[in-house]
């Protein structure tokens, strides 16, 4: 009745006859010593005292329902759920074409909704269950999450097939003469910008953009190169009549894994999710479809 505030609308919800409602509500107005409703304008509403008994009942229900589904089978066939997963730019681009195309073999009523990976953000959407999962690079990831890696991920330099200035191999002195673009979002930048501050080459970054999908393009029409990952170069190699080479130094590879909050440890459909995403990336990687 807390939600409906009418004996008869309640009584025909719970399947009861009304009286059998008004004599329930008899006795609890005699247990807790309050009225629980009152007459107002429009009907019935609940007194300050049973608003706050409906709001404690009502969050006891949902953590009962939250710890049985915990435990509840999830079958992937027929489930109609929507999963939020962060991701990076990169992730989105190599990795989501991997997960839709074996979701629609194994799980094919299954949603996803799929967020920018936001170091501000992230965690605070983790803890709260605004989202399911974490898949990308996370540095110094709290206690609370839960995690197991996908793979090192390295760096390579892609440009157009046909650049006048690169041949077989890319070497230090070419490298500095490139004119390159690079990823500058609002809140960091990409490991593009990094590098060439490093190497003292930031004057050679002739163009900046806050997504690094709208790159490949720009590659394609001009002579600019990118370092970027290796999934993601031979991904548009193969999209974008790009071609990558190897850089001609060594940068330390990076770890992408995938990450869930150690609330989800249990839950059977936060299990499958993070299981059937690692199978599709890696098997995907296996397949040549994305590296």
């Amino acid at each position: 009745m807390g939600q409906e505030e009418s004996v008869s609308v309640a009584a025909e919800r719970l399947g009861l006859s009304q009286p059998a409602v008004s004599s329930a509500l008899g006795r609890l107005r005699a247990l807790t010593n309050d009225p629980l409703f009152v007459r107002g304008q429009g009907g019935m509403r609940m007194t300050d005292y049973a608003r706050t008994l409906f709001n404690a009942v009502e969050a006891a229900f949902a953590s009962m329902d939250a710890a049985l589904r915990e435990h509840a089978a999830f079958d992937p066939g027929t489930a109609r759920d929507t999963f939020t997963i962060l991701m990076s730019n990169i992730g989105q681009a190599v990795s989501v074409p991997l997960l839709v195309y074996h979701a629609r073999k194994h799980a094919p009523r299954v949603r996803f909704n799929i967020l920018p990976l936001s170091r501000a953000s992230y965690l605070r959407q983790l803890d709260s269950g605004e989202a399911d999962l974490a898949c990308g690079y996370i540095a110094h990831p709290k206690e609370c999450l839960r995690s197991f890696k996908l793979f090192d991920t390295e760096f390579v330099c892609l440009f157009r097939r046909d650049h006048p200035l690169i041949g077989d191999a890319i070497d230090r002195e070419l490298y500095a003469r490139l004119d390159h673009v690079a990823v500058k979002r609002e809140r960091d930048s990409g490991p593009g910008i990094e590098l060439l501050a490093e190497l003292g080459l930031e004057q050679r970054i002739k163009l900046t953009v806050p997504h690094i999908t709208a790159i490949p393009p720009i590659l394609h029409a001009t002579d600019l190169v990118l370092t970027t990952t290796r999934g993601f170069a031979e991904t548009y190699a193969r999209m974008a009549g790009l071609r990558w080479l190897p850089l001609p130094f060594e940068i330390p590879a990076v770890e992408i894994a995938i990450f869930w909050h150690e609330k989800k440890q249990t839950d059977a459909a936060s299990k499958w999710l993070r299981n059937f995403l690692r199978d599709s990336i890696l098997q995907g990687y296996q397949d040549g479809i994305a590296e």
